[in-house]
């Protein structure tokens, strides 16, 4: 019977979406006798909230090792989509679900992980990490995959609109690690920048 090595990486998403329409009346009234002149005025005020929304192609990146495969890489992307109305745009964080970055077996007694890479560019043996598409379709180096706390920026926009962002993740197994599935999660995270006056457009 054959041994069937599957390696499985589940994404999560963020979604922040914050909408909402603020409306604010003034209003005088006077009282003009007959014969005189006077003029009211009316202050209308009308505020459009931040809106900011984030979306990921995959649910779960589902990377497997077939028997005869070790020693080798596997890499799968997700495309994670980002969109805000702040004219001053936006930036996307990445990070682990926890601050353990390890792959790790869902048998629990299985004591093995596959480990973030600490430096690029090459991933070495039981190990992780993952890369970035440029904007001239090229794969950048591998980067090691970071703790929640300490988010890397992956992506920005300096003004309002849509921006998506190819996210690749390698995986290498070495051939003395044992079969099963091993899992952690990525977090992606958007925020809006804000310039010197909070001025949006819809």
């Amino acid at each position: 019977m054959k041994l069937r090595r599957r390696l499985k990486l589940v994404s999560a998403s963020v979604l922040t979406f914050l909408g909402a329409f603020l409306v604010a009346f003034w209003s005088a009234t006077t009282y003009t006798p007959a014969g005189d002149s006077f003029a009211a005025e009316t202050n209308f005020k009308f505020a459009l909230q931040t809106v900011l929304e984030l979306s990921v192609d995959l649910k779960d990146l589902d990377m497997k090792l077939m028997p005869g495969q070790t020693d080798k890489t596997v890499e799968s992307a997700v495309a994670v989509t980002s969109q805000t109305n702040s004219m001053y745009g936006h930036r996307l964080f990445m990070s682990s679900f926890s601050v353990n970055t390890d792959l790790v077996n869902r048998d629990p007694e299985v004591s093995d992980s596959i480990k973030s890479i600490t430096t690029g560019p090459n991933l070495t043996d039981n190990s992780w990490g993952y890369r970035i598409k440029g904007v001239d379709a090229t794969w950048g180096e591998y980067k090691r995959i970071p703790k929640k706390g300490e988010e890397d920026e992956i992506s920005s926009k300096p003004s309002l609109g849509t921006k998506t962002t190819s996210v690749g993740v390698g995986i290498k197994a070495g051939s003395g690690m044992p079969f099963g599935v091993y899992k952690n999660a990525l977090v992606f995270t958007a925020l809006a920048n804000y310039g010197p006056k909070n001025t949006f457009r819809y």
